[in-house]
């Protein structure tokens, strides 16, 4: 990849210092059109109207953070095969093995000079040209199983959330939380481009309404509910 073809770069970062900062240094500095995303979530949303020659992804963000969004980012076709980049302080010897295993092309430290970081990009992305990469078949079977990780881990939360409905279930803050869950699961389902799961939590979001509306929430119907969501884990 050589540097005139880099036009456009997604960036993901919750911090808008660094954002103004890759801005100035991409878009101000050399003219590349740089869609900046304030988290992982909006980050995904973006992919599917953006597409970039570059995904230049922090690592510590709240809900999704860059490696789970990386995982969603490789199940949209815009993105499957885009060059990513971690721009974060998690930047160790064990990071950036880590990062590689799923498919970065390299690690930029922070903090970074903005006026350095275009030539920086450049010589990540031509190294990267020059190795053979893991097959696609690697490394989306690794981002596959971050999905998983972050798609059961909030399953268990809505386990969590469910026990406290059954054990108070007068109390319209817990139903809320639970709806709320759920809603936030779809999301992250849609991100990662498990339709199944999306879908599931969709259904489940219109049984707990209704079940909400006439008061007749039961430990079966969260039972069902739960048995369903569970389905799409694998």
């Amino acid at each position: 990849m050589r540097t005139r073809s880099l036009k456009t770069v997604l960036h993901i970062d919750d911090d808008a210092d660094v954002r103004e900062a890759v801005r100035f240094g991409l878009q101000t500095l050399h003219g590349i059109q740089v869609r900046t995303c304030s988290s992982g979530r909006e980050g995904l949303m973006a992919a599917s109207i953006f597409s970039a020659d570059l995904l230049l992804l922090d690592v510590m963000m709240t809900e999704i953070d860059g490696t789970m969004a990386l995982a969603g980012l490789r199940q949209h076709p815009f993105h499957r095969h885009t060059p990513a980049i971690f721009l974060t302080a998690m930047a160790h010897d064990d990071d950036r093995l880590h990062y590689a295993s799923l498919g970065a092309a390299g690690v930029i430290a922070k903090p970074f000079a903005p006026e350095n970081l275009y030539q920086s990009i450049n010589r990540i992305l031509r190294r990267h040209q020059q190795i053979q990469p893991p097959g696609m078949g690697t490394e989306l079977s690794m981002l596959d199983r971050v999905s998983s990780r972050e798609l059961s881990a909030r399953l268990a939360t809505i386990h969590w959330a469910m026990d406290r409905v059954v054990q108070e279930p007068l109390l319209a803050e817990h139903r809320l939380h639970l709806f709320e869950l759920v809603g936030d699961l779809g999301a992250v389902a849609t991100g990662y481009g498990k339709a199944g799961m999306a879908n599931a939590a969709r259904r489940a979001q219109h049984r707990l309404y209704a079940m909400n509306s006439d008061q007749s929430l039961n430990f079966r119907d969260l039972k069902d509910i739960e048995v369903e969501l569970c389905r799409w884990t694998n």
